[in-house]
């Protein structure tokens, strides 16, 4: 396999849906998104930003406002390294997307260990009452890294590939009990070595695949439309509460205003109502209104 194209006749029973540039724009739109892990989550963001007509890419904690949505990515190459970010940050976004395995692999970190740090996040969810979606490890293919080497200079020998499965395997019990969306990057990367481009990262169209996904995990979300306020220099569109803030009050305002115009009383119609109501002339002294008042306030 060289190349990957969406197939269109997927049935629309299975579920999902593929999203073109326009609603993919109008599902975001509006909302804030956070990307925490290692270089497959910072390319599932990238080839997001594609369908939203931005190859603009983010540096380390960078952030970007495309089509009135929002998005900010922070590295974290290692499991223990997301869920530190995580724990700072989760619930300054609707959502967060996580992910990070391969350092960890390399440095011999066991499935358990690793588990504990992934429930640590899960965790986040009843504690800050954060969304998060976790991206899972990827297919490997050894054949592409036998002769890489480490940072300590030693050559790749281990099977990846189990690894990964082992990481996944850990903290699926977990991801369910916690009804946690994932992207389940194991499978949509199995079968497609023609598409890896170094043993472990891939071409640019697998990771549209993931972006799909992620796209059709926040269809089923039912998130509020806002862009942090610090990032949008300003209130959203229809955000606030003043008087005027909807159609409705605005209409009392502009009808509280017109009478007090007509009527010149600044006590918005009262004083001239009372007046025709209860006073049978067209002059009042003010002795007889206020003097009374004045001279109680003086005396206090």
């Amino acid at each position: 396999v060289t190349s990957w194209k969406w197939d269109n006749t997927v049935p629309k029973s299975c579920g999902f849906h593929h999203y073109s540039t326009d609603q993919i724009a109008k599902l975001f739109s509006g909302r804030s998104i956070g990307f925490i892990g290692d270089d497959s989550v910072y390319e599932l963001l990238f080839s997001l930003q594609r369908n939203l007509r931005t190859l603009r890419r983010l540096e380390h904690s960078n952030s970007l406002t495309v089509d009135e949505a929002f998005f900010k990515y922070t590295k974290a190459t290692e499991i223990k390294s997301v869920y530190l970010q995580a724990a700072n940050s989760v619930d300054k976004f609707d959502v967060v997307v996580f992910g990070a395995w391969l350092n960890d692999a390399m440095n011999d970190v066991s499935p358990t260990k690793y588990a504990s740090y992934v429930e640590k996040i899960l965790a986040l969810k009843q504690k800050k009452k954060a969304r998060i979606v976790w991206m899972q490890p990827q297919t490997v293919f050894k054949s592409l890294y036998k002769n890489r080497v480490r940072t300590d200079g030693a050559v790749l020998t281990q099977d990846f590939n189990v690894t990964a499965y082992n990481y996944k395997s850990s903290v699926l019990e977990s991801v369910h009990n916690s009804n946690t969306p994932t992207i389940d990057m194991f499978k949509i990367t199995s079968g497609r070595e023609g598409e890896c481009l170094d043993g472990f990262m891939y071409s640019s169209s697998t990771y549209a695949t993931s972006a799909q996904v992620l796209t059709n995990i926040f269809s089923k979300l039912k998130l509020n439309r806002v862009i942090p306020v610090s990032e949008n220099n300003g209130l959203n569109k229809g955000s606030g509460s003043g008087i005027a803030h909807s159609a409705t009050n605005g209409m009392i305002v502009l009808a509280v205003a017109l009478v007090m115009i007509v009527t010149m009383d600044s006590y918005f119609g009262i004083a001239f109502l009372s007046k025709k109501i209860i006073l049978d002339r067209e002059q009042v002294t003010w002795e007889e209104s206020i003097e009374a008042l004045h001279r109680k306030i003086m005396t206090s």
